[in-house]
């Protein structure tokens, strides 16, 4: 059985607008992206990009297009300043400006000090840096963003989200994630997407006033009482989903409302402790993502 990717997904980003495209693994958001790029043909449907059917006039529609994709697809045996100088060069600089533009881009991202170094030589996180510094080049009236700080530390996170935002202020963006943490940081418009479909599009705050209304139950008690315990949660909560367990120490994710500490005190005497929390992160997917289960 054929299983289509991507499912009648229409929707308009504004000139300056920063979009972030929300979801699970599997969701479409990589599918979607490939397609606008022209990597996988559609089966149906247009993109355009400044105006420009990227089937019909595809030249131009990527002249204005920078894309930084899920996957580093750099030239092992070409230097980081070399990429950097090869791109700047086919969108159109001259020796010199290029040169600037490779050095000021490497600065940028604190990664000057690898410069020379050929890109097998490099760490993950440096390439990540290297493709999002590519992707920029020129400065494109749009920028796709395929989870550009996956697989990088905090602190190479926030340089990486400081530079999207700079440009951002200059560029359309729409940046695809599974983070509602990411989503809300870098944009003004989350796309929610799960099983190829869009479930919905606002805010961040707004689907944190819609959606956000699940919290994380985390309960402690002795580690030989643990089956009672979470045989417990789930008759309190049946929607309970046990995130992770070890030595007495249980987290759950919860939809429903959490109970006071004494109606918990007075149903199971083996509970040591236990702390509820709204969620304010990602809730948003999860709860799109079960409602799309529902209907199937």
């Amino acid at each position: 059985k054929v299983k289509a990717a991507v499912k009648a997904v229409s929707f308009a980003v504004d000139e300056g607008q920063r979009v972030a495209l929300l979801g699970p693994n599997g969701a479409g958001k990589t599918s979607l992206m490939s397609m606008v790029v022209g990597v996988v043909p559609a089966a149906a449907g247009h993109a355009f990009i400044a105006g420009y059917d990227v089937d019909r006039r595809r030249a131009d529609a990527f002249r204005n297009l920078g894309f930084t994709a899920q996957h580093d697809q750099c030239m092992e045996s070409l230097t980081m300043r070399e990429h950097l100088e090869l791109f700047a060069t086919l969108a159109g600089a001259s020796q010199h400006d290029a040169q600037r533009t490779a050095t000021s881009a490497m600065h940028r991202l604190g990664i000057a000090e690898h410069a020379d170094k050929q890109t097998k030589e490099l760490s993950g996180g440096t390439k990540r840096k290297l493709s999002l510094a590519i992707g920029t080049i020129g400065s494109p009236r749009a920028q796709l963003l395929d989870e550009p700080s996956a697989g990088v530390d905090v602190f190479a996170q926030q340089q990486i989200w400081g530079v999207i935002r700079e440009h951002g202020s200059h560029s359309s963006l729409i940046v695809s994630t599974h983070s509602m943490s990411e989503a809300s940081s870098l944009c003004n418009v989350v796309v929610v997407m799960t099983s190829g479909r869009v479930q919905c599009i606002g805010t961040p705050q707004h689907l944190l006033d819609r959606f956000g209304t699940a919290f994380m139950l985390e309960v402690v008690s002795d580690a030989e009482t643990a089956r009672a315990v979470d045989r417990f949660v789930r008759l309190l909560f049946p929607d309970a989903r046990l995130q992770d367990s070890f030595g007495g120490r249980s987290r759950y994710h919860v939809l429903s409302t959490v109970p006071h500490a004494t109606d918990v005190d007075e149903i199971v005497e083996t509970v040591l402790g236990w702390t509820g929390s709204q969620l304010t992160s990602d809730e948003p997917l999860v709860a799109t993502d079960e409602n799309e289960d529902n209907e199937e």
